[in-house]
């Protein structure tokens, strides 16, 4: 959900568009001293309250009087516990979210779908056994290992089961060795990408007399094997355009 400032304030901009976190505006309980109010997500670490009074809907509307949740919010709330993957709630065919930055085939935040689990015990040297959950995702020629992903809530997992059923696109993602990590995001989030290396890479104090893209391509992002001509889209913007994808 996204909602319009309809004031100036030290946290808000009149005119600005926001992403709702959380409503809670229906007042169920009837509440006398209840007021609504709308969590906003300024950044990327600073969700805030606000009176709904504060905004509008993108077509002018007054904010409905609901509770709502995002799923974004919903996740970070989660009991982890029941999300973590245990040889007991995983199985061939479920759907998991890799959480990690540290494969060049996997992307952060995105759902798989779980080809073959391998579950390991070992013998400790104090006489302990311990296990070991693998799982092998779509595409992939590999095992990688469980704590690298997370369940799908059930939410999640309904959402993608919806879009295979009405063959909508797929939000699974098949691993494909031909690719690069670069080659899995869409044209927006490439843009945003190309953008934060060659900041990187242009407060570099290391960076010696090569360019700020060659400087880029070989230090800031070398796991993942840009390219000269990646970077030639976003150069050829300008500057007002590059500032909007901030």
């Amino acid at each position: 959900m996204k909602v319009i400032s309809k004031v100036n304030t030290k946290r808000l901009v009149k005119g600005a568009v926001y992403d709702v976190v959380k409503l809670q505006a229906s007042n169920t309980g009837q509440n006398r001293y209840f007021r609504p109010r709308v969590t906003i997500r300024l950044n990327s670490e600073i969700n805030q309250n606000f009176s709904v009074n504060n905004f509008k809907l993108e077509n002018g509307d007054d904010l409905p009087q609901i509770d709502w949740t995002s799923e974004h919010y919903k996740l970070n709330h989660y009991n982890w516990s029941e999300l973590r993957i245990t040889e007991k709630n995983i199985k061939e065919g479920d759907y998991v979210v890799y959480t990690r930055n540290s494969h060049s085939s996997l992307i952060t935040d995105r759902k798989y779908k779980v080809e073959k689990i391998n579950h390991r015990v070992y013998n400790s040297t104090f006489g302990n056994q311990f296990s070991e959950i693998e799982i092998k995702v779509e595409g992939s020629t590999r095992f990688y290992k469980s704590y690298s992903f997370r369940k799908c809530t059930a939410d999640e997992t309904r959402e993608t089961n919806l879009k295979l059923v009405f063959d909508e696109n797929s939000d699974l993602e098949k691993v494909d060795k031909s690719k690069r990590k670069f080659d899995y995001y869409n044209p927006e989030e490439k843009e945003r990408i190309l953008l934060e290396i060659l900041f990187k890479s242009a407060i570099d104090k290391n960076r010696n007399n090569l360019s700020v893209v060659d400087w880029a391509i070989t230090k800031i992002a070398e796991s993942m094997k840009l390219k000269n001509e990646d970077f030639e889209t976003i150069l050829n913007k300008d500057l007002k355009t590059t500032l909007n994808l901030i």
